[in-house]
């Protein structure tokens, strides 16, 4: 399990994106006031919320590849709580969980990350396909060095 990093569900586009960076993680943790779990927000949550969501699919390169057209799209989006376009069902799983149960729910939701919450439902840290992949690695005697944090986060 990495440790969760956390933003609110008020926090902007732009601060959400700037802490991915800050942090050099893919996913942030979205808390409620009451510092329980809201939801979660990816990179892929961003770019789907820079984007129009009226564009085909077939024109979505070019509007990258055009740097004033893609300004654009973020600067009009760039003020909108991260709570518009989080992810709210997120899978979890209790602190006193195992890694069966982990491996099962990323299997039957087919998501990568997995929250770990306490009984009130606080997030603790994160789970990722990462660890799971690693555990796996760990049990078959494929290294010794299974746990070390050098993939993607």
């Amino acid at each position: 399990m990495r440790p969760a990093i956390f933003t609110s569900s008020t926090a902007t586009l732009e601060e959400t994106l700037q802490k991915m960076i800050t942090e050099r993680r893919n996913s942030l943790t979205v808390l409620a006031e009451d510092g329980t779990l809201m939801g979660m927000v990816n990179a892929i949550d961003i770019i789907k919320a820079v984007l129009p969501n009226y564009m085909e699919e077939s024109n979505l390169a070019a509007r990258f590849s055009n740097i004033e057209l893609l300004k654009e799209d973020a600067e009009r989006v760039k003020d909108t709580p991260v709570a518009d376009f989080m992810e709210t069902e997120v899978p979890t799983i209790k602190v006193d969980g195992n890694v069966i149960e982990a491996a099962a729910i990323a299997a039957h939701t087919g998501r990568g990350r997995i929250a770990v919450v306490n009984t009130d439902n606080k997030p603790v840290g994160i789970l990722t396909r990462t660890e799971l992949k690693q555990v796996i690695g760990a049990t078959l005697g494929m290294c010794g060095d299974c746990f070390t944090d050098s993939d993607d986060k």
